[in-house]
């Protein structure tokens, strides 16, 4: 499956959901430029930050791609985002920073064991 396809069935439809699809399908198709310039129209923090978050992991920045997993992790409520956890702990591992992947990991786990 796409990740397109697949970001598009979390997000699903509306206004927010159509500019996330946009971005996500120009990061797929490796046009980071035109999906940087799409991220400012998607107002909702999680879901910006979702879109960076990816966006900068396509682009091989993963600090870039840690910094916008925290800011979409601390407009969260609740049990957290499953996505933005699980790309949290995949840029943790690939810059090497330990504590964070432990940490991002550990938020995953509980996640997962109370969704």
């Amino acid at each position: 499956m796409s990740l397109v396809l697949l970001m598009a069935l979390w997000v699903g439809p509306g206004s927010q959901g159509a500019v996330f699809r946009d971005v996500q399908a120009l990061t797929e198709d490796r046009r980071f430029g035109a999906a940087w310039s799409r991220l400012a129209g998607i107002e909702d923090p999680v879901m910006a930050a979702r879109a960076e978050a990816d966006l900068a992991f396509f682009a091989r920045d993963f600090r870039a791609s840690l910094a916008a997993v925290d800011r979409g992790l601390a407009h969260e409520r609740g049990e957290g985002n499953l996505y933005l956890l699980y790309r949290g702990t995949s840029a943790a591992l690939w810059i090497r920073d330990e504590d964070a992947a432990v940490d991002l990991a550990w938020q995953l786990d509980q996640a997962i064991r109370g969704a």
